[in-house]
């Protein structure tokens, strides 16, 4: 049996991060109840970015990635509560749909390959777990293009509150940018869902390692972009027609 789950938002969120692929759900259910308690008291102070710890080696393990150097690791997470007309399902749909559909002039390049699981059956609940590497380039603007590779893990889970679902994406390879402002060297992301009453709660949490090569930029606004990043995220899901 693993640990209990930590009850604050800074441990959790890696917490449940590192329980996503366990054989039995008992934890991610258990991890939910309490990020559905804290976010009850403390969403306000997510919305615009909340720092969180970052990811052990011991977290990282779980995602047969092999060993990573994580000095450098900052993680920070974002809450949002959806629109009421977007269920689990309708949510489960939106995230996995392939973002050259939503995100055309972004998405320059964009493979996938599903390893277990398709987009379909986890959108529409027919099967409760969904594995899948993508490769992408992306326009980011200003004239920026970043390459990137990563897997994806998502997962359907029951819990005291009804359904839930999250995912956790790691990259495989560093990320390449075609800029020399800035250097990625490795992402980690995870978004969870909790039913709260007629609504859904998400939480997303991401963890980087970035180096700032320009002595000029600010290492606080590469963090606000990438908050952004996550809150624009969550509202362009709810926006979209699914």
């Amino acid at each position: 049996m693993p640990d209990p789950a930590p009850t604050e938002l800074e441990d959790l969120i890696g917490w449940m991060y590192g329980h996503l692929a366990d054989e039995d759900e008992a934890a991610m259910a258990e991890g939910s109840v309490n990020l559905d308690a804290w976010t009850d008291a403390h969403l306000e102070e997510t919305l615009e970015g909340y720092q969180v710890s970052v990811l052990t080696p011991e977290i990282v393990a779980t995602l047969d990635a092999g060993e990573r150097d994580l000095e450098g690791l900052e993680g920070v997470a974002v809450g949002y509560e959806h629109a009421e007309h977007m269920d689990i399902d309708a949510l489960a749909r939106g995230v996995m749909i392939d973002p050259r559909e939503t995100h055309p002039e972004m998405y320059l390049e964009y493979e996938f390959e599903e390893l277990e699981g398709t987009r379909e059956c986890f959108g529409d609940g027919s099967c409760d777990w969904f594995e899948y590497t993508s490769h992408a380039v992306q326009d980011l603007g200003l004239g920026v293009e970043m390459t990137i590779d990563a897997q994806i893990q998502a997962r359907r889970y029951d819990t005291p509150l009804g359904e839930a679902w999250a995912y956790r994406y790691w990259t495989t390879e560093p990320p390449q940018l075609s800029t020399d402002l800035v250097a990625l060297d490795q992402t980690y992301f995870f978004w969870g869902f909790v039913p709260h009453g007629d609504r859904v709660r998400s939480m997303q949490a991401s963890w980087v390692v970035v180096q700032v090569l320009d002595a000029d930029l600010d290492s606080d606004i590469v963090l606000h972009l990438w908050v952004k990043g996550m809150i624009d995220g969550a509202r362009e899901i709810d926006e979209a027609e699914i």
